[in-house]
């Protein structure tokens, strides 16, 4: 599941991740709660950011197949980010269905077929005086991120296999 887990994270810090935001450089995984279905975790991502102070007020993705969501990830607190190099612990609250549906999402996982995960959300972010929030609309994740930031999400996935 923790497969699960790092594709949702990714994807939230994808929601932000044009450069008028910040370049993410790595996102480990820090605290898992659960077991078979998490309820709970937090990573630690390495970002830059070259614009200066900004915060995420809100965040939510959600994942699944066949046009149904088996998850939804949502950010527990606002997080803050600063201007440069920097770890930001990112705290969410994960939200599973228990279905069959579920097993086709983990079995889309296993074998790296991004056209067949479906994703959508939406992130909410404060640069000073303005809060902006954005959507992404719902779509597969090969059509959601290039072939390279694929190899990159699945090699980070086959890492922290369990």
């Amino acid at each position: 599941m923790r497969r699960l887990l790092l594709i949702a994270m990714l994807l939230m810090v994808g929601c932000a991740k044009s450069p008028k935001y910040f370049n993410v450089e790595n996102i480990e995984l820090t605290q898992v709660e659960g077991e078979e279905y998490p309820t709970a975790a937090t990573f630690d991502v390495v970002t830059n950011s070259s614009i200066g102070a900004f915060t995420v007020k809100e965040g939510r993705i959600r994942l699944g197949v066949e046009g149904r969501r088996q998850v939804v990830i949502t950010l527990t607190r606002k997080v803050t980010f600063k201007r440069g190099w920097q770890i930001v612990r990112v705290p969410v609250k994960i939200s599973v269905a228990k279905n069959s549906q579920t097993i086709r999402l983990k079995e889309a996982l296993i074998s790296h077929d991004a056209g067949s995960i479906e994703a959508d959300g939406e992130i909410k972010v404060r640069r000073g005086l303005f809060t902006v929030r954005e959507q992404i609309e719902p779509q597969s994740l090969d059509k959601l991120f290039t072939a390279e930031e694929l190899e990159k999400i699945w090699s980070a996935i086959d890492e922290n296999k369990k």
